[in-house]
Order: structure tokens, then sequence, then C-alpha cells
């Protein structure tokens, strides 16, 4: 009954956060919160959460693991999928005030190239899922593993159901900004809150052979791979994104610090 409960309320939480992005047209002022916000979540979802775990479980291997999720995502924004950010079309828009002879041409060309490319919003998606379901196999050891203390499942729980939203929030952030359709992302996010009852039941039918299997440099380098991933879409995508606006600067530093202060705060509670 309590790992019920658990999953029940990290499964709702996981929407909320997922559905708050997707709940009503985002405009220009509110999609850079939500980028600032997402970008501190996923650097702290990186630095505080995946990259620890990876280095306990894939010793020194998982800087290079790290590196490579890096770069490879970079080589695929940079030679696959390129794209400009929306800063020009902020330019565009401030210089049209003084120059009203800008083309209609012009915008258009900046409106087609300014949002981040597709690969971003669905490489969170997988690194976070990765990361998710492996936080149900967690949740479910800790619960009903045998000789597991209550503290300890509480805390995982704890972790998880205040970490949660952010991950969900991002994800939905990223994915319309890559231009999907509200209707897929909440898709998406059904199955995103799906991940951790998942985890628990795989946990359940697979127990010591999975727990072996996840005790593993190969999950630890999965992992160092992913936050590898997240630290370049924080770093090349969004906060570039969000460092050319010029309006409310201190607000949007604010809510990057409380994306990273979010995710410290919850990796406090993991044992």
């Amino acid at each position: 009954m309590l790992i019920l409960i658990y999953c029940a309320a990290i499964a709702a939480v996981s929407l909320i956060g997922g559905y708050i992005p997707l709940a009503s047209r985002i405009n220009h002022r509110s999609m850079q919160f939500y980028l600032s916000f997402s970008a501190g979540a996923m650097l702290g979802a990186a630095f505080f959460h995946m990259l620890p775990e990876s280095a306990e479980l894939a010793g020194r291997q998982f800087g290079l693991w790290a590196v490579c999720g890096v770069i490879g995502l970079y080589i695929i924004e940079r030679f696959i999928s390129p794209h400009s950010h929306d800063t020009n079309g902020y330019v565009l828009r401030q210089q049209d005030h003084a120059n009203p002879q800008h083309s209609d041409h012009e915008h258009n060309h900046d409106q087609r190239n300014s949002a981040a490319p597709h690969i971003a919003g669905w490489s969170a998606v997988t690194g976070l899922s990765i990361h998710t379901f492996l936080g149900g196999v967690a949740l479910g050891s800790a619960v009903l593993g045998s000789g597991a203390a209550s503290d300890v499942g509480l805390a995982v729980f704890l972790a998880t159901v205040f970490h949660k939203p952010a991950d969900a929030f991002t994800i939905s952030t990223l994915l319309i900004k890559g231009g999907t359709s509200r209707k897929r992302a909440l898709l998406v996010q059904v199955f995103f809150a799906a991940l951790i009852p998942l985890g628990v039941v795989c946990f359940c039918l697979g127990k010591s052979l999975l727990a072996t299997s996840l005790e593993s440099a190969f999950t630890g380098s999965v992992l160092a791979f992913s936050a590898g991933t997240f630290l370049c879409i924080a770093l090349s995508d969004l906060l570039p994104e969000v460092q050319f606006h010029s309006h409310d600067r201190m607000a949007l530093f604010l809510s990057v610090i409380g994306g990273c202060v979010m995710m410290y705060g919850t990796s406090l509670f993991e044992p």
C-alpha cells in the first residue's frame, strides 16, 4: 500500500509539472522564464543527481562518457540539425521600430530558424526517462527490498517527488520550444509519469537480477552520457538564448538559480 501511494503521488506531481507549460499559449516573456528555470534544473540534475551516481558506478571512466555526451550532442546540433537562437528575432524586432524597411522575408527566415532543434527536446526526454526509470527501481528497492530501512524509502520518495515536477516541466518546455505539438507533448508526459511505477514493477519482477545488472559500469556510463547531453542543452541551447535578452535580467538569473537550488535541495534527501 505504501509503494502504491508513493507511485501515485510521484505520477501526479509529474503530470502537474509537465502540464503547466501546456496549459496556455506561452508568450515570449513567459518562455524566457521557463527556459531559465529549465536550464538551472538541467544543470542541477546533471551535477547533483546523475554525475555523482555515474561516478560511483562507472569509476574514473564517467568523465569520458560525460564528455562524449556533450560532444556527441554538439556534433548533431552543429552539423545535422543546425539552428540559431531567438536572439536574432529579438534584435530584428528592436531594429524594426527604428527602421521599418526590414522585409517580411527576413522575419520569416528568422522565425523558421529561431526554435531550438527537436534533438534537444528529445535528448532531454531520453536522458530524463533513463534517470526516472532508475529512480523507480531505486524506490522499489528502498521500500520493498529486504532489510531496507523505512527512512531510506521515505528519503528516496521525497527526493523523487520534489524534483520530478521540475523534470517534467523541463521536458514540456523544450518540446514546445522545438515545435512539438501540445497533444504529443502531453502524451510524452503521460509516458514519463508512468516510468516510476514501471521501475518499481521491474524491480518486483527482477529483484536481485535487476539490481545486480543496474549496479554496473554500463549503467554509470549511460547516466554519465545522459548528464553530458543535459550540460550541452543547458549551456549551448538554453542559457545563451536567455543571456542575450535585455529584459528581466535579474529575474531570469534568479530563475536559473532557482532551478539549480531545487535540484540541490532534493539531492540532500538521497541516501
